[in-house]
């Protein structure tokens, strides 16, 4: 793996995107590359004239990354590493492998003094709870693999002495938008949405909290405007969320009514679990902050190759 930066752009800022073909990773990398930044972008799965070809799990190659691109920030949108998790012997190895893998790239930031090193955690490490207002303190409850994962990595990342480096976790919720594949829900609804039997199937009176990704392009992009000035706290744990709950049926509705459907008026039940994220942590970072009205970005969807990019 080799990167040379161009010497057209040596006064620019640079910005380091893990996982850069992948949902999220792939909206940031974009998002940077429009608007002033030097943004180099990695990918696990291939190596074309956008990305490098990279495994996360390749600290040696990291460190040699890192040295070349020197990048303000770093972040890790990469998901499960495919070398460790086909390797395992077990659940629990893959768990303790991937999370390894995170905390030795942190380091490697820490060591070349990278300003942030942000990466994604996610609202599964809250586990399985029932809550309307899920703050980044908020007990656990009984975690899948996934949520373990990130979880361990959290923790790992808390107790990472970093004098000069910037850590931050993010936990999204359920960020919906362009290009998402299965079996993520939004896209699997639009999939099905003239299933009825099958969206029957759903959980429809569990409440969510859904975000576009356009929101949360534009919230990692003020965080990491305040995070690498910030002097008086290394290590953050956010929430990126709305704040508020839409149930599985009413969200059903919402896809169907921006697709020229008709509501399921059986669909608008009562919601009997909440899985809502508060947000006010992060707005104390990134605030005033005027989310998008989910009618509109769900209209952002309407593509015949959605869910299959």
């Amino acid at each position: 793996m080799e990167y040379e930066g161009s010497p057209t752009l040596a006064g620019m800022r640079r910005i380091l995107v893990l996982g850069a073909s992948g949902f999220l990773g792939n909206y940031l990398w974009k998002h940077y590359s429009a608007n002033g930044w030097e943004a180099v972008g990695t990918s696990y799965a291939t190596s074309n004239e956008r990305f490098l070809k990279f495994d996360i799990a390749d600290l040696a190659s990291f460190e040699d990354l890192l040295r070349a691109v020197a990048p303000e920030v770093v972040i890790n949108a990469s998901g499960y590493i495919n070398g460790i998790a086909e390797q395992a012997a077990g659940i629990k190895n893959s768990v303790e492998g991937q999370s390894a893998a995170i905390i030795d790239l942190a380091r490697a930031c820490v060591r070349n003094k990278v300003r942030l090193f942000l990466t994604m955690g996610s609202s599964a490490e809250y586990g399985e709870i029932n809550h309307n207002s899920i703050t980044e303190s908020t007990e656990y409850g009984e975690l899948t693999p996934y949520g373990l994962m990130k979880r361990i990595t959290t923790e790992s990342l808390a107790s990472l002495d970093s004098d000069k480096t910037q850590i931050v976790v993010l936990r999204p919720f359920l960020v919906f938008g362009f290009g998402q594949k299965f079996p993520r829900l939004t896209p699997l609804i639009v999939q099905n949405m003239d299933n009825i039997n099958f969206l029957m199937s759903l959980s429809l009176s569990d409440r969510r909290d859904f975000i576009a990704v356009d929101d949360f392009v534009r919230i990692v992009s003020r965080l990491v405007d305040k995070k690498i000035c910030d002097i008086e706290k290394r290590f953050d744990i956010l929430n990126v969320c709305s704040g508020k709950g839409v149930t599985i049926g009413d969200w059903i509705n919402k896809v169907r009514v921006a697709y020229g459907r008709q509501e399921i008026e059986s669909f608008a039940v009562r919601p009997l679990t909440s899985f809502v994220g508060s947000n006010v942590n992060l707005m104390h970072h990134i605030g005033p902050f005027k989310f998008a009205c989910h009618e509109n970005s769900i209209r952002t969807l309407m593509s015949a190759n959605f869910g299959n990019h």
